[in-house]
């Protein structure tokens, strides 16, 4: 084992060498003032940390970075393993008056050890499109632009909600014939992280009741919730008429107030069967990354 494995693998704290940021766990007194600085980042813009944290907080992998001897939380980074070979991170930020220094190619440079002590083949993760600062340093960082994702949602008064009969067994799912998935590397967008849709993710979804299928097993879909505010069409197969009828069934479910969103992979099929169905841009844009490790 490495210098910087063995310090990553530490329980109580993480460094990497000759680098600007100690990093360590977070603590729940450190949100104060993460979320003050973070919402300075986007010209005005209140950012999402503040609403994701106890959540964050909650399922571990959660890091800030200090610099000492100052004990303030001045960098953040969420990591993940969706799989046994596939990691993500997310949530890096890092104090404004801190840019330019090599703190994000830091925090990116964790990530990537992260992954390899855990196992994985890849590392992925996920920006906004404008966000011109993090392709750069994908690029420079060894990351390929998998490709990019326009958020769409439809509510009950463009498609009204109406009964369908459903079902949910995977095992009348034939995943080798998806030409939807297929036309996405065989990846889809699943709890804001890019994964490859397997049998295994297919039976977690059934198992959550996420998985709609239409009587005759020849159109499918799969809605995550996300309470309390909408559900995420996070894939689908079939026609237009069958998986219009489908999202018309998911919008009687609970927590679809707000509608249901769809990050739809740019210029693929389903882009195009969601805005036939009546799904409408909502103006964010995402590009994905991934990176052997």
């Amino acid at each position: 084992m490495t210098m910087l494995s063995s310090m990553i693998c530490m329980p109580t704290t993480m460094m990497t060498i000759n680098n600007l940021f100690h990093l360590r766990p977070v603590r729940p007194a450190d949100r104060e003032p993460i979320v003050g600085w973070c919402n300075l980042l986007w010209d005005g813009q209140e950012d999402y940390i503040g609403e994701v944290w106890d959540a964050w907080l909650a399922e571990g992998n959660l890091f800030v970075g200090t610099l000492p001897p100052a004990a303030d939380p001045v960098a953040l980074l969420r990591l993940r393993m969706p799989s046994a070979s596939e990691a993500w991170f997310g949530g890096l930020r890092v104090h404004p008056d801190l840019h330019g220094r090599g703190g994000g190619r830091q925090l990116i440079t964790t990530a990537v050890a992260w992954a390899h002590e855990r196992g994985a083949t890849s590392l992925g993760y996920m920006t906004e499109t404008a966000n011109e600062r993090m392709h750069y340093l994908g690029k420079m960082m060894g990351f390929t632009r998998l490709g990019s994702i326009s958020w769409a949602r439809i509510t009950a008064d463009v498609l009204p909600p109406a009964m369908a009969a459903v079902q949910h067994d995977p095992s009348l799912i034939d995943l080798e014939r998806t030409p939807n998935l297929a036309a996405q590397q065989g990846r889809y967008i699943s709890d804001w992280t890019v994964r490859r849709l397997t049998r295994e993710r297919l039976s977690r979804h059934a198992a959550r009741s996420e998985l709609l299928i239409n009587a005759s097993a020849t159109a499918w879909l799969i809605l995550e919730a996300d309470p309390p505010r909408a559900r995420y069409l996070t894939h689908a197969e079939g026609s237009v008429s069958e998986i219009r009828a489908l999202v018309a069934h998911g919008l009687n479910l609970p927590n679809t107030e707000h509608g249901i969103l769809c990050p739809a992979w740019d210029n693929a099929p389903l882009q195009q069967v969601c805005g036939e169905i009546g799904f409408v841009d909502s103006t964010e844009y995402y590009s994905l990354f991934e990176r052997p490790v």
